[in-house]
């Protein structure tokens, strides 16, 4: 009796602890934080991914060895408000589709998550760490990497439109640039303060 007792209680107890993980889990996924950045309007089709000449697999994972990062890379949109669209979860970043393929001329845009909305760390959480020089490497589907050399990295505040220029900038240069949130969380608004943004070249180093 004492056992069938103890039984009922411990399913009581884990039914429990699921749902309530259950209810965390969804409350972080609509709390969840974007880097919010609109998309300039010449970056909203594909045209510059559809009339490139240069031939370049896409990108399948991120590795940036400072921070001892190697994440999943997420092909992403635009979403319903115009912003560049998040990646899927918190492990995974996404790579803005209708812009250059990372290794092609322009400013190739990866977006991670700064956390999951609970504040347990999330893919870019560590992003505000990187240094100018650190290394970071784009492995494409193929298999090949290609690396990197972070050149700048810039703070900006959530409501500064100067941002989203920047990081679609139009150059000669194979620009990478990564974005993720930074600064306080704003409760009412769902959002933090500052926006975190690393700038880097094509360092012409394949490897494979």
């Amino acid at each position: 009796m004492k056992s069938l007792k103890f039984i009922l209680v411990l399913i009581i107890t884990i039914t429990a602890f699921s749902v309530i993980v259950f209810i965390l889990y969804k409350n972080s996924v609509a709390a969840r934080p974007e880097p919010e950045l609109p998309i300039p309007e010449k970056f909203i089709t594909s045209e510059v991914v559809a009339t490139s000449t240069e031939k370049h697999s896409y990108p399948y994972r991120l590795i940036i060895p400072s921070i001892e990062l190697n994440a999943g890379v997420q092909h992403v949109g635009i979403n319903q408000k115009g912003n560049m669209a998040n990646p899927a979860g918190f492990k995974d970043v996404g790579w803005y589709k209708y812009g250059p393929i990372p290794g092609q001329k322009g400013s190739a845009v990866i977006a991670g998550h700064f956390d999951n909305g609970l504040g347990l760390p999330a893919v870019f959480y560590e992003l505000n760490e990187l240094q100018v020089g650190d290394d970071i490497y784009v492995q494409d589907e193929d298999g090949k990497k290609l690396l990197f050399k972070i050149i700048q990295t810039k703070q900006y505040d959530y409501m500064d439109t100067a941002a989203s220029q920047e990081v679609f900038k139009s150059s000669d240069k194979v620009m990478l640039n990564l974005i993720t949130c930074d600064g306080t969380w704003i409760k009412d608004q769902k959002t933090y303060t500052k926006r975190f943004v690393v700038f880097a070249e094509l360092n012409d180093k394949v490897m494979r």
